[in-house]
């Protein structure tokens, strides 16, 4: 990470440096962003890998700012709304807890089909060098920051082959995700209307048929599992179809961890009632391509 911050002062203060000495260019961009989580998955019991990471789209647009310092080299910095994200499927062994009707918690464990879309919105500031090493062919790279504008996530889970903590079986059932990371609160049967019938251990349980993104944390707990802050560098590419209008290609790689180590917790396992937390480091990854215009 010293690294990245020597390179991102570096090109930050060279792009401001030379505000007043060069004419400043203007522009555009829109295209698509291809994102997944770069992620150390879970190891089962038999050492096999049941979480599933996978590329999820979102969009980008934003604005283009450029100094030339000579015809063929310069400088950009970008202010750009990029969706980032990833797929995730967990299918395994889990555990789930369940909430009575009388407000007592009752630990499971059963398989969990998980399939999960998580979309987090960025606003991006990129800082590029670049070089036009043919008068149609650009090739760029550098630094960039990004502030976590929005977190959401969308999906089902199906949990089969359960048992109570007396190893009752528990009847499968199926409820979509529902989850605002930054909005939503720790809670166990928090969210959900008309909510799923069950009797487990002799008592009623309420099954929501939708979950929070903090469903298994205790009621009211603030939690956030991704950071606000997102650091990385970039590298690309752009073909220029005539003076201003171009098309481009452009691979995102992050530095810093996405998630909260307090927060990220095991999806396997549980000491007990108590989570077992990880200390990976989890890294976004995107594949852009864009449209732009230079003006």
């Amino acid at each position: 990470m010293r690294y990245f911050i020597f390179i991102s002062t570096v090109l930050f203060t060279l792009f401001f440096s030379s505000l007043n000495a060069q004419e400043i260019s203007y522009g555009f961009k829109a295209g698509l962003n291809f994102s997944t989580f770069q992620a150390e998955s879970e190891k089962d019991a038999d050492g096999g890998s049941p979480e599933v990471y996978s590329y999820n789209p979102g969009f980008l647009v934003g604005i283009i700012l450029e100094n030339k310092f000579t015809d063929i080299f310069g400088v950009k910095a970008e202010v750009l709304y990029s969706q980032k994200g990833t797929k995730y499927k967990f299918a395994g062994a889990s555990y789930q807890p369940l909430i009575t009707t009388t407000g007592e918690i009752i630990q499971t464990t059963g398989d969990k089909d998980l399939s999960l879309n998580i979309t987090n919105a960025y606003l991006d500031i990129p800082v590029s060098l670049y070089g036009r090493v043919l008068s149609w062919l650009e090739i760029h790279g550098g630094v960039s920051i990004g502030a976590l504008v929005s977190s959401s996530g969308s999906g089902e889970l199906r949990y089969t082959n359960a048992f109570s903590d007396r190893d009752e079986p528990i009847e499968s059932y199926i409820v979509s995700l529902d989850h605002k990371y930054f909005a939503d609160k720790g809670g166990v049967g928090e969210v959900g209307e008309e909510p799923i019938l069950r009797t487990i251990n002799g008592k009623f349980i309420e099954i929501p048929k939708s979950l929070s993104a903090y469903y298994d944390y205790p009621q009211d707990e603030d939690v956030d599992l991704f950071n606000r802050l997102d650091f990385g560098v970039h590298a690309g590419l752009s073909l220029y179809l005539n003076q201003g209008l171009f098309l481009g290609l452009r691979a995102n790689i992050g530095l810093s961890d996405l998630t909260n180590n307090e927060v990220d917790k095991s999806i396997i396992s549980k000491e007990e009632s108590n989570f077992i937390y990880r200390d990976d480091k989890d890294t976004n990854l995107s594949i852009q391509t864009f449209i732009g215009f230079s003006f």
